[in-house]
């Protein structure tokens, strides 16, 4: 889960999974309700297609669907037969289409949710939701392997990782490492450990506190370290022996690993293209990463040519897809 369990249902829906991990905690019965009788007639995905709400809430739905929507939403079959009858009245989703694939990550609330539980499950749903967009990208891959958990996870370009409770890694994405090249092996080694101690603490904190006890404040799930930014939340895994912690790497700088692996730079080179959107020369990135000054120079040539760009100025845009290969 995303959330404890007091914040109400969670269920994943369109990740290319296996059926049985398609939907977790609702009441028996009431996704495939959902799915065979009301999924086709919910106007609230033309809402969130229109308004392109990646992130949002029903409350937040209805606030930017105007009154006169919202008047007409709540006369509705599926709002009075549906989310009423089950006492389904907020949630928040991250939702989004790729072709004809569409990715649904939802957290529901049972009965009226509060602002704060509102807050709450929308900023966790924009943690994850780059994870999420590089799946459903994933999944229109030929030639793939079956899928299952963590089949998924290996195919992202995201800088990702999942630790368990023991501080041990369940998983570290193939981008992750590749981003952690863009730091000096001493500081790299500190990240890992670093990353391991506060996703072991951040499960103790949220899976040790009880009904009337409220997780440990002092575990901070976002911090920044050297060149990056990094975020954690709670996730369990299909088979899993418990929770786990799902951690995303960022660079400060807003460059995208997926789009330098995407244009085919080797993993040197993608450390190297992270130090340029940071506007290091060659000198400074040759003493960072422990390479001569020319063999700097080489990469930085080479990157220049396959994201498509003149300049190293220019690298920073292409890193964040702001602008297409001249």
């Amino acid at each position: 889960m995303l959330v404890d369990a007091t914040m109400g249902h969670f269920d994943l829906i369109g990740m290319g999974l296996p059926n049985e991990y398609m939907a977790a905690g609702f009441p028996d019965g009431l996704f495939q309700e959902w799915l065979t009788s009301w999924r086709d007639a919910d106007p609230a995905f033309g809402i969130m297609d229109r308004h392109n709400l990646t992130v949002s809430s029903r409350q937040h739905r209805l606030r930017v669907a105007g009154e006169h929507w919202t008047a007409k939403y709540k006369r509705s079959a599926i709002y009075n037969e549906f989310y009423r009858r089950h006492a389904l009245f907020d949630s928040a989703s991250l939702y989004f289409r790729r072709g004809d694939l569409a990715a649904h990550l939802h957290i529901e609330a049972e009965g009226r949710a509060s602002e704060a539980m509102d807050e709450r499950a929308r900023n966790l749903l924009e943690v994850v939701e780059p994870v999420l967009i590089s799946a459903v990208q994933s999944l229109a891959r030929p030639n793939e392997a079956p899928w299952d958990s963590v089949g998924l996870f290996n195919a992202l370009d995201e800088p990702i990782a999942i630790v368990d409770r023991d501080g041990t890694w369940v998983h570290r994405a193939r981008a992750l490492d590749t981003a952690l090249d863009a730091m000096p092996h001493e500081r790299r080694e500190r990240l890992v450990a670093e990353m391991q101690t506060r996703a072991r603490q951040l499960l103790e904190s949220v899976f040790q506190a009880t009904a009337t006890a409220a997780p440990n404040a002092r575990v901070k799930p976002a911090w920044s370290f050297d060149i990056v930014r990094l975020s954690a939340t709670t996730i369990e895994l299909p088979g899993a022996r418990g929770p786990a912690c799902l951690i995303r790497l960022s660079f400060r700088s807003g460059a995208d690993i997926a789009n330098a692996i995407a244009a085919g730079l080797s993993k040197r080179e993608c450390g190297i293209a992270v130090l340029l959107t940071e506007g290091l020369g060659n000198k400074a990135i040759a003493e960072r990463l422990g390479i001569s000054e020319h063999t700097a120079k080489r990469h930085t040539e080479s990157i220049l040519r396959k994201l498509g760009v003149s300049t190293r100025g220019s690298v920073a845009s292409a890193l964040r897809g702001l602008v297409a290969p001249t």
